[in-house]
């Protein structure tokens, strides 16, 4: 007699996931002690060798789920938007990188999960939008690769259409500094200046347009860009 009866007539897997989330009132956020740990060991890290400076962490909700879209130059952005957020993030990473039994263990136990390259797209959206939708928040590139040259890139439609379906907050960052010190291809990070700046909170109406996914993303470039012209 409790029983609620969900019609999924014409609807996306994601929305009915949506819905029968929300009818188990799930808006728990996760919580992970050994993040936790390494996050203040990281910070610590970061303000020592790398005179790490965060501007606009108010800007970060502070509950339920909304995503945080950084710049891509270097191995290194992942971790200074990680520090950058009392808010423990959430990250989806290529299954290349856990194939070395300790790593693959290390950035898992840091809210890291595989999804494979040959299928990314489908697999990242899905896991992204069930952690979304649980209240957890999480990390995405608009670019999607990390830059050759330390320039901007081109960016691509997949936030725009979480952003859009979920009508979740995106909090545009600019990670400044990341390439100079460890750039691609280098095996070391050198000491040099590091900092994020943290946007407003973007958010777009529920919308079904693959072109309009592609805009809402390239505006969250384009206000990453807006602040890494600021001092």
């Amino acid at each position: 007699p409790d029983a609620f009866r969900i019609d999924t007539t014409g609807k996306e897997v994601e929305d009915v996931v949506q819905i029968i989330l929300e009818r188990m009132n799930v808006r728990r956020g996760r919580f992970n002690v050994f993040y936790s740990g390494a996050r203040s060991l990281l910070w610590l890290i970061g303000k020592t060798v790398f005179s790490l400076e965060v501007k606009g962490a108010r800007n970060i909700p502070k509950q339920g789920g909304f995503i945080m879209a950084a710049n891509h130059r270097s191995y290194l952005d992942p971790v200074v938007a990680a520090v950058s957020s009392k808010r423990q993030l959430n990250f989806l990473a290529r299954d290349t990188l856990f194939r070395n039994p300790f790593f693959g263990s290390l950035i898992r136990g840091l809210n890291a999960y595989p999804i494979k390259r040959a299928s990314a797209d489908r697999a990242a959206l899905r896991m992204a939008a069930q952690f979304i939708m649980e209240g957890n928040p999480i990390l995405m590139f608009p670019e999607g690769t990390r830059s050759a040259d330390g320039n901007f890139q081109t960016p691509r439609g997949g936030l725009g259409y979480l952003a859009a379906r979920l009508r979740c907050p995106v909090v545009p960052v600019h990670v400044r500094g990341t390439f100079e010190v460890f750039p691609r291809n280098s095996k070391w990070p050198k000491p040099g200046k590091i900092s994020a700046r943290i946007g407003e909170p973007m958010k777009w109406k529920d919308c079904k347009d693959n072109d309009a996914y592609l805009i809402i993303t390239k505006e969250v470039m384009n206000k990453i860009e807006d602040l890494s012209r600021l001092p």
